[in-house]
C-alpha cells in the first residue's frame, strides 16, 4: 500500500534533501535505502568530515568577530562591511548551533522521523479514506517545503559564491589576512581559487547543517501532525470518542518527543531568532545601501532578505499548526464525552492541547505569526530612524 503523506515521490525529495546535506561530510544523517529512512552514519570518515565542518565554522566565526571588531574601531567604517559580517556571524552560528544540536541529538533525530513514518503508516491502514491535500500541482505541503528549503540553501551558496568572485577585495573575505593580496589577487589565481574553496566549503557546510537541522524534525513530524489531527477534527462523529483519545494520545507522545529531540535552549533560535535577524538586516541593507553598491553586492541583500521571510514563514506555520489543531480536537472530544457515557472521564480529564516548546514558551501559538513579522517591521524601521540616508555613504 502506498502512504499518502510518505509516498515515493515524497520519500524520494527527502532522499535528495538528504544526500545533499551530506554531500560535504558535514552532516551526521544518511538515508538507509532499505527501510527508506533517516539513518546516522557513524562511519569514522563521517564523524572527521562532522569535526572539520565543526572547527572551520567556529574558526571562522572567530575570524568575522575580529574583523567586526577592527570595523567598529575604524572613525569611518563601510557600513556594507559591518552589515555582512554581522549577517555572516549569524548565519555562522546559526550552523554551529545545528552542529551543536546534530552532535548531541542526532539518534533522537533519526529516531523521530522513523515514528513518524510508521504512525502515519499504521494510521492509513485504518483510515483508509484519508488523503492528504496537494499544494502545488502533484506535490503536497511536505514535498513543496522541502523543495523550497532546498532552493533556498542552493541559492544562498551560489549568491555569497558569485559575490566573492565579482567583488573580491572586500575585508570580510579570508585571504584579506594576507597583506596586499586583496588588491593583486588576479597575480595568484591557484591562491585566489583556494580562497573560493574554502570560502564555499565553510558556507555551504553551514547551510547544508542548517536545512538539515530544519528539514529532519520540523517538516516530517509537525506537518504529517497537524494533517492527521485536523483530519481527525472533522470525522470526530464517525470515529469513536475512545479511539479518537487513543490517537490523540499517540500525537501528543510523539510531539514531546519532538521537544526532546531538539536542545531547549537551542529551540528558539534556530527556526526564529536567526532568520528573524538575518532578515532585518539584509532589509536595511537593501535600503541603505542601494545608493552606491554595485549590482552584484547588492542583489545578494535582496536574496537573503527574502530567504529570511521564507524561511521564517515555512517554520513558523508548522510550529503553531499542531497547537491550534490540538486545541480544537481536545474541546471537541471533550464535548462529545456527554453524548459516549461508555469513556472513562478521567481519560478526557487528561487530555491537554499540545504544542511545540520553544524556550520558555512551552506551545508556540498562531499569535507568533504575527507578532514576528511585527516585530521584524519595527526593527527595520527602528534602524532606517537611526541610521539615514545621509549617514550611509560607503
Amino acid at each position: 500500500m502506498t502512504s499518502a503523506i510518505f509516498n515515493p515521490r515524497t520519500l524520494k525529495i527527502i532522499q535528495i534533501s538528504v544526500k545533499l546535506c551530506s554531500s560535504l561530510g558535514s552532516s551526521p544523517y544518511d538515508w538507509d535505502f532499505k527501510r527508506n529512512s533517516i539513518t546516522v552514519h557513524s562511519t569514522h570518515r563521517r564523524k572527521i568530515a562532522f569535526t572539520v565542518g565543526t572547527v572551520t565554522s567556529f574558526l571562522y566565526s572567530c575570524f568575522l568577530f575580529w574583523r567586526l571588531v577592527q570595523n567598529f574601531s575604524d572613525p569611518n567604517p563601510s557600513v556594507p562591511v559591518i552589515l555582512w559580517l554581522l549577517l555572516w556571524m549569524f548565519i555562522t552560528g546559526w550552523g554551529l548551533i545545528g552542529y551543536v544540536n546534530a552532535y548531541m541529538k542526532k539518534e533522537e533525530v533519526a529516531a523521530l522521523f522513523k515514528g513518524v513514518k510508521l504512525l502515519a503508516g499504521n494510521l492509513e491502514r485504518e483510515y483508509k479514506a484519508f488523503k492528504i491535500a496537494k499544494l502545488v500541482w502533484k506535490f503536497n505541503k511536505i514535498d513543496v517545503f522541502y523543495l523550497v528549503l532546498i532552493y533556498i540553501a542552493i541559492l544562498y551558496t551560489v549568491a555569497v559564491t558569485l559575490m566573492f568572485i565579482v567583488a573580491p577585495t572586500k575585508p570580510q573575505y579570508l585571504y584579506s589576512l594576507i597583506p596586499g593580496f586583496g588588491k593583486n589577487w588576479e597575480n595568484n589565481y591557484f591562491l585566489f581559487t583556494l580562497f573560493i574553496g574554502i570560502e564555499v566549503y565553510v558556507k555551504a557546510s553551514t547551510a547544508w547543517i542548517i536545512m538539515a537541522t530544519d528539514t529532519y524534525t520540523i517538516l516530517p513530524t509537525l506537518i504529517p501532525t497537524a494533517v492527521w489531527v485536523e483530519y481527525f477534527y472533522g470525522k470526530t462523529r464517525s470515529i469513536p470518542t475512545s479511539l479518537l483519545i487513543s490517537n490523540y494520545q499517540n500525537f501528543h507522545i510523539l510531539i514531546s518527543y519532538y521537544n526532546n529531540a531538539i536542545i531547549p535552549l537551542v529551540a528558539p533560535i534556530l527556526p526564529i531568532f536567526c532568520p528573524f535577524v538575518i532578515c532585518t538586516l539584509c532589509a536595511f541593507g537593501a535600503i541603505r545601501c542601494h545608493g552606491f553598491l554595485p549590482i552584484f553586492e547588492y542583489v545578494p541583500f535582496l536574496v537573503l532578505a527574502n530567504n529570511g521571510v521564507v524561511v521564517l514563514t515555512l517554520v513558523l506555520f508548522p510550529l503553531t499548526a499542531d497547537f491550534e489543531n490540538s486545541n480544537k480536537l481536545c474541546e471537541k472530544i471533550r464535548q462529545q464525552r456527554k453524548s459516549d457515557k461508555k469513556v472513562d472521564r478521567k481519560r478526557i480529564a487528561g487530555l491537554q492541547p499540545f504544542g511545540v516548546r520553544l524556550g520558555v514558551v512551552q506551545k508556540v501559538k498562531k499569535m507568533a505569526i504575527l507578532l514576528s513579522y511585527n516585530f521584524i517591521a519595527n526593527c527595520i524601521f527602528t534602524l532606517l530612524i537611526t541610521f539615514p540616508q545621509e549617514k550611509v555613504t560607503r
